[in-house]
């Protein structure tokens, strides 16, 4: 027998599960009355918000180009789509989504009552909820998705439900939405899509991902658009039977840079200013558009630049042309070369450079060059020599901004080299009778003081020639090309190709810079 006193002390199974079955009634009771309350109220926005462009201005404040890393959020309307995407949507996600009822609170609230974070069939609107906020991974962010979702759906049409998620959702190749997604996969806009494509693109959202996965996910929904009723048969055997991949386009790079000036040659330049922000600022202001730059570069100057430039191209018949010119403070006032690509190569052999300033070797150290230089670097090294010693750091950016207007970075001036004045002071001598009496005298101006040298590689295949007026450097090399040599006509010129050609198109440049005094 079992002592009395024993029995009396045995919990109760019984009263237990009443305890427990209260709590939960509470339970249910609060997350009810929160849910009622949220409904009827102004529900907090869920429109999308669309990244913009980084501006990026000359020095006067002219506009040179924008950045965006891609196209990668565009609103559109349900209108502005192509029917059968809109569709394919639908079956793949919610097929009685737009057939009119409202949302079920009680299928929310189960979810909350049994800690059920993960739906295998969400809503639109769940969707469109956690592309904002992110999925809910407890009973209280359940309890609050859930209440947002009721807001919405109390306060919104699904129709434009439906059109914030399809703006939004993202899509793979850096995508989000249907317009920037049907950009980056198939190269057309979202009214545009075929059978096929919007079948892929819906199955993107389903979550069919991968090479093999896509083409499968892609002839599912084809699949169950034809069970529905919404294509025929032979559009569903038709459609099967086309490789994806002939759907596709191929995988753009991620930094789209656009201007309004494509003969300018801007592209490089702006490319160098890209890196500068991500290294400064981080890549997300840059891609969302956060961003105002204000750069070293004169687009007059720019444009003058690169008109001369292409002249010659043509008079000389040369094909890679590279010039930099660089203020009295090393600011980059203008870069063009007639082949982007050409802009970062180093192709002029410094020791051929050097060779007039063997004498003072503490030239060479304070430039500290490799085996091969830039233009950039060419102007670098003779701005040293022009400023009296002081080589000051190159820039390419002067202020950076907030979209609002609000500085976040002004760039100062330093000095990044130095050679003693005497010995600037020599080499300068010797420039100037270069340019004065010597091979550079093709960059000789009348009214304004040039000095500077021209050269050419040991292997006689590019011409080159640095120097400065008071208010500018300028470095530039030009190729003869493959076999070519100094003094042969280059392929198309009716006139001697050699380092004099070199010292007169620095003259041209020069000579348009300082038209304004």
């Amino acid at each position: 027998m079992s002592d009395p006193a024993l029995r009396e002390n045995k919990p109760n199974k019984g009263s237990a599960s009443w305890l427990v079955l209260y709590l939960l009634l509470v339970l249910a009771v609060l997350a009810v009355g929160l849910l009622v309350r949220t409904m009827g109220t102004s529900p907090v926005s869920f429109a999308a918000t669309f990244d913009t462009d980084t501006i990026i201005y000359d020095r006067f404040g002219t506009e040179l180009g924008r950045l965006h890393p891609e196209d990668n959020m565009i609103p559109v309307t349900l209108e502005e789509m192509s029917p059968i995407l809109v569709d394919a949507v639908l079956i793949a996600l919610d097929p009685q989504y737009l057939d009119g009822g409202g949302v079920e609170p009680w299928s929310l609230l189960v979810a909350v009552l049994t800690s059920n974070t993960v739906d295998p069939q969400p809503t639109i609107t769940q969707r469109l909820v956690r592309s904002i906020n992110g999925s809910a991974g407890t009973r209280l962010a359940t309890l609050r998705e859930a209440s947002v979702v009721i807001q919405l759906e109390q306060n919104q049409p699904r129709e434009a439900l439906l059109e914030q998620y399809l703006s939004q959702v993202p899509l793979g190749r850096s995508a989000f939405g249907v317009e920037a997604a049907s950009r980056a996969w198939y190269g057309k806009s979202a009214s545009d899509l075929g059978i096929g494509q919007a079948a892929h693109l819906a199955s993107l959202m389903r979550g069919f991902r991968g090479e093999n996965s896509s083409e499968r996910g892609r002839n599912q929904i084809l699949i169950e658009l034809y069970q529905a009723g919404l294509i025929t048969q032979d559009e569903l055997l038709v459609q099967r039977t086309i490789p994806l991949s002939n759907l596709l386009i191929p995988a753009q790079g991620e930094t789209l840079i656009s201007t309004l000036l494509p003969d300018a040659g801007l592209s490089p330049y702006l490319q160098r200013i890209y890196g500068l922000l991500v290294e400064r600022s981080g890549s997300d202001p840059v891609t969302k558009g956060q961003l105002e730059v204000e750069s070293a570069l004169d687009l007059s100057a720019q444009k003058a630049v690169a008109s001369i430039v292409k002249q010659a191209g043509t008079e000389f018949g040369l094909d890679e042309i590279m010039v930099v010119v660089l203020d009295d403070r090393s600011h980059l006032r203008a870069m063009y070369a007639t082949n982007g690509s050409l802009a970062e190569q180093a192709r002029i052999d410094s020791e051929e450079v050097l060779k007039p300033f063997r004498r003072w070797k503490s030239f060479g150290v304070s430039l500290n060059w490799s085996s091969q230089i830039t233009a950039l670097e060419l102007a670098q090294g003779h701005a040293l020599v022009a400023r009296g010693g002081r080589g000051y750091e190159t820039q390419i950016l002067l202020e950076v901004r907030s979209s609002d207007g609000k500085r976040i970075d002004r760039i100062n001036n330093q000095i990044s080299s130095s050679l003693d004045v005497q010995t600037a002071s020599e080499i300068t001598e010797l420039l100037a009778e270069i340019v004065t009496s010597g091979t550079g005298f093709g960059a000789h101006l009348e009214d304004v003081v040039v000095i500077g040298s021209p050269g050419v590689n040991a292997d006689g295949d590019l011409i080159w020639f640095g120097g400065s007026s008071p208010r500018f450097s300028v470095g530039l090399w030009m190729s003869l090309g493959v076999g070519a040599a100094p003094g042969s006509d280059a392929g198309r010129s009716e006139f001697v190709v050699d380092e004099t050609a070199a010292a007169r198109l620095a003259g041209k440049v020069l000579r348009e810079l300082h038209r304004d005094g």
